[in-house]
């Protein structure tokens, strides 16, 4: 967090190939290229994208997903895939796991994958467990994808709540 404080600019180098400012919102103004690179934007001041070019390019996106809902966001997706919601989407708060469904070599059986976390070697850490300043730093770094995030999430929920009111069932299911 410190690398990339106030007066960081591209000439400090990289965290490897890894930019925080924005990061997401980045990713929804790339030209091409590797989305973590700056100079592939086509826009002012790439660590901080304009988030009404940003959010115009979201609605190229049929579906969003979001990981806190992931189950929710699966059965999104097999509704605008499919249009017809499997049992367990249907009976997700009763089962509390989705499992998906991949066909094997093109034949008929399927085998299921449950979710599953995934770590990357990074020990259990919590929000609370960071400084108010460590806090401030990661707000400055992503008050862009802060807007992003809420106002995707908001579009998420929107979409569920009309799948939910089509197959009369919940998918946002109390922890």
């Amino acid at each position: 967090m410190n690398h990339f404080n106030e007066t960081w600019d591209i000439s400090k180098g990289y965290f490897k190939c890894y930019i925080p400012y924005n990061a997401q919102s980045r990713a929804f103004t790339c030209n091409g290229g590797n989305n973590h690179i700056l100079k592939y934007r086509n826009i002012n001041n790439p660590l901080y994208p304009d988030i009404n070019i940003v959010m115009n390019n979201t609605l190229q996106f049929d579906i969003i997903g979001v990981t806190e809902y992931f189950d929710a966001s699966i059965c999104l997706f097999m509704d605008k895939l499919y249009h017809h919601l499997d049992k367990e989407c249907l009976d997700i708060c009763k089962n509390k796991t989705i499992h998906i469904k991949n066909k094997k070599n093109n034949d008929n059986d399927d085998e299921y994958k449950p979710n599953f976390y995934e770590k990357h070697n990074v020990p259990e850490h919590s929000i609370k467990d960071l400084t108010p300043s460590i806090i401030n730093k990661i707000e400055r770094l992503t008050r862009i994808d802060n807007e992003l995030y809420k106002t995707l999430v908001e579009r998420f929920l929107s979409e569920i709540k009309i799948i939910e009111t089509k197959y009369q069932t919940s998918l946002i299911c109390d922890k």
